[in-house]
């Protein structure tokens, strides 16, 4: 509830501001009954093509929380079967939404849009059905409403996947030229974060992108 967190006031206002930037993480999938990212990782291992020795080295970049690096160990090792193993593992089978996303769904009409990390549509199926999925940065997405921007792709469309290293790098909220969209997007709100770790490889790289001024007041919520 918005009112368990220190700054609750803050964030209640910012909700009436319509500058409320909800960023949805992983841990919302382990809260659906979805795999988490070291469980997906451990699914990909499965696969008869790898040996002992890789497995293991692909764990140890897993335990460091270098999830991104695994993944792209694990899709070099695949290859074109990479995408047939992973989309209904990322999709998953008919999720239902946690709380914490039907509380989301509720405050829909005051929020201008939700980000994303998570390739699955549990956030699409809590918010009402005008809302639509962007699986791609566009040149006009800090004024975009009533959309849900997922930083990562979509588990549907396997082309937008951008969870392996080489694909974060090749991310288009990174482009050169979305950068400073996707930056204005994340300063001119207040952001509360969703279903995220402290050492998220994706959070570090949004607050990067924000770099926010000592005595910002869109400080980041937890």
């Amino acid at each position: 509830m918005i009112g368990s967190f220190p700054q609750h006031d803050e964030v209640v206002r910012a909700l009436a501001e319509r500058r409320l930037l909800v960023v949805v993480g992983a841990l919302v999938r382990e809260a659906a009954g979805l795999a988490s990212a070291r469980g997906l990782v451990d699914q990909g291992l499965q696969d008869p093509r790898f040996d002992e020795e890789s497995r293991r080295d692909i764990r140890v970049l897993a335990d460091k929380g270098q999830n991104a690096a695994a993944f792209e160990q694990i899709k070099a090792r695949l290859g074109p079967e990479f995408f047939r193993v992973y989309e209904p593992l990322l999709a998953g089978d008919r999720p239902t939404p946690p709380a914490s996303l039907r509380a989301l769904g509720r405050l829909a009409g005051s929020l201008p849009q939700v980000l994303t990390s998570n390739l699955d549509n549990l956030v699409e199926l809590a918010l009402p059905s005008r809302w639509a999925p962007l699986a791609e940065a566009t040149a006009d997405l800090a004024s975009r409403t009533q959309v849900v921007f997922k930083m990562l792709g979509d588990a549907r469309h396997v082309t937008t996947w951008r969870f392996t290293q080489d694909g974060l790098q090749n991310a288009t909220y990174l482009a050169p030229h979305f950068q400073k969209e996707v930056a204005a997007l994340l300063r001119s709100h207040l952001l509360l974060l969703i279903g995220y770790r402290g050492d998220d490889e994706l959070l570090e790289e949004l607050l990067r992108l924000r770099a926010h001024a000592p005595g910002d007041r869109n400080t980041p919520q937890w």
